[in-house]
Order: structure tokens, then sequence, then C-alpha cells
């Protein structure tokens, strides 16, 4: 697709932030995502790395997300699980972008970043 862009989520950009809130809830309409939410589930997790947390965009329009993680600090006190492994938690791309290649666009590059990580 031409014209897509695929980099790094502004995590301390608001209007990005909205973005990608308003992407979530297109492609999960049964998951009510307000940036409050978004930030506990997403902006607060201690394994967040602007290097893996990506997004595609097109025409300045954030067109899809994913936010992948290279596990390597504890959640909720107990020991660091699978820190050998990087997990794609949230992959979305919005409903008038599919099968365009925008998801497997983002999943490689997740994939890229996750193996730099480490």
């Amino acid at each position: 697709m031409d014209g897509l862009t695929i980099r790094a989520f502004s995590a301390c950009d608001p209007a990005e932030v909205r973005a990608v809130c308003s992407l979530i809830e297109r492609c999960l309409p049964h998951e009510r995502v307000t940036e409050f939410e978004f930030a506990r589930r997403v902006l607060n997790d201690p394994n967040l790395a602007p290097a893996t947390t990506l997004v595609a965009v097109f025409d300045d329009r954030v067109i899809g997300f994913v936010h992948s993680i290279h596990r390597s600090v504890p959640v909720d006190g107990s020991e660091v699980l699978g820190a050998d492994k990087g997990y794609v938690v949230l992959l979305c791309v919005d409903p008038q972008f599919r099968r365009k290649g925008v998801g497997k666009k983002l999943l490689d590059s997740a994939e890229k970043a996750l193996a730099q990580a480490g």
C-alpha cells in the first residue's frame, strides 16, 4: 500500500493517544476504551517500549496499531515468565483498510523490533 508508514507510537502525543483509542473502539466495538483505560492497560505497562509499540499511518491518519512487548519486568510481583520471548498484546487495523497488507506490515515490524530487543 503506497503511502503507508509504520513508526513508533507517540505515547506523549494526546492526539495520537485519542486516535489509537478511537481505532481500538472501531476494531473492537464491544470494548469501551477510554483514554484512562488505555493509559492503565498500555501506557502504564512497565514493559512498554516505544520501539515495539507501533502505528500504521496513511494520509496523516492512524489506521493501525500494534502493542508488542518483551516482558522484562514482572507484573503483579510475580516472577518474569517467558523473559526470552516477545508477545503481541494487541493488533488493530481500521476496518476500511483491512486486507491491504497493513496488519502484515505491522506484525512484521513488531517481530523485527522484538528480535532487536532481545
